[in-house]
């Protein structure tokens, strides 16, 4: 317990010079403090310094190294493609795209459009399945092209690879990226599908790959006016298809879907729901149709 004498001592003190003196020198020290801090943050992070990528894509790679260190950017070549479009020795992909917002010293993935063929040895994958083909395929870099069905014993059992319409023999070498074209066994059971996909929406890419899912090969591929460039092909997606999936047509395996493309997102989504609402369509008619046979039964 604090006394008179004590209580006013302290009091004194607290309203001494010496004691502000103290309590303004460390007020100054915690904002010069908290100054510093934030500017260090600042550079330290780069805060409010992100700059756009440019735009890579078709410049040789020393235009490319040299536009990206004007710009504060460091390149690294990942990959190179024979079968891609553009020139030779220049920029086909980048990573991240041309516009996106970095920081400086940023690593530009590239790749890059080779000047000769990579060469790779096709495996053998006789009496392989589809679907271990396909991973075999991909894992040596090359990509499944049209699906061909002959006579055999056993249901989609791969007979022979074929490439521009010739029997490739074993440890045959083809370029890196080429579509093999696979024939396979029929089989003796009825192994018909119905047509039950829908591939509204899809890429080009999806399309296919949904199409092999289920031994159909992707048909005739159209694009509409809004597809452009090399880009719009690859982002552009099914707005239309032949055989449409209301359409009531059984399919073979090996039988073939033709796609209609656009970059238009509206008009891909009013088409799948148009498909949406006559598939809705036909299946009331259906059932109308099992009503009117069992009023008929009674």
């Amino acid at each position: 317990m604090f006394n008179k004498e004590g209580l006013k001592s302290l009091g004194n003190f607290l309203i001494s010079k010496e004691f502000l003196k103290h309590v303004g020198t460390s007020l100054l020290f915690f904002a010069v403090l908290m100054l510093f801090m934030g500017w260090f943050l600042k550079v330290f992070t780069l805060h409010n310094t992100n700059n756009p990528v440019p735009n890579l894509t078709g410049l040789t790679r020393a235009e490319a190294f040299q536009l990206a260190n004007d710009n504060d950017m460091e390149c690294i070549i990942t990959d190179s493609i024979y079968n891609a479009k553009g020139k030779r020795g220049t920029i086909v992909e980048q990573n991240p795209p041309a516009g996106y917002f970095v920081k400086p010293g940023r690593k530009i993935f590239l790749t890059m459009k080779a000047f000769m063929a990579e060469k790779v040895e096709v495996p053998n994958l006789k009496n392989v399945s589809l679907p271990q083909a396909r991973a075999e395929l991909a894992n040596h870099g090359l990509n499944i092209g049209k699906l061909i069905y002959i006579s055999g014993e056993f249901e989609n059992l791969i007979s022979e690879l074929r490439h521009n319409g010739k029997r490739l023999e074993n440890d045959a070498k083809v370029n890196k990226g080429t579509y093999i074209d696979v024939v396979l066994e029929k089989g003796t059971g009825n192994n018909n599908i119905t047509l039950a996909i829908d591939l509204n929406s899809l890429t080009l890419k999806e399309a296919r790959n949904r199409c092999l899912d289920v031994y159909l090969n992707l048909g005739g591929v159209r694009f509409d006016e809004t597809v452009r460039t090399a880009e719009d092909t690859l982002n552009a997606v099914v707005f239309k298809q032949i055989p449409d999936i209301s359409d009531e047509i059984v399919l073979n395996p090996g039988d073939k879907i033709d796609v209609y493309l656009t970059i238009d997102k509206v008009k891909a989504i009013a088409a799948s729901k148009r498909e949406s609402a006559n598939l809705d369509l036909e299946k009331l008619k259906t059932k109308d149709e099992e009503t009117e046979i069992k009023d008929d039964e009674y």
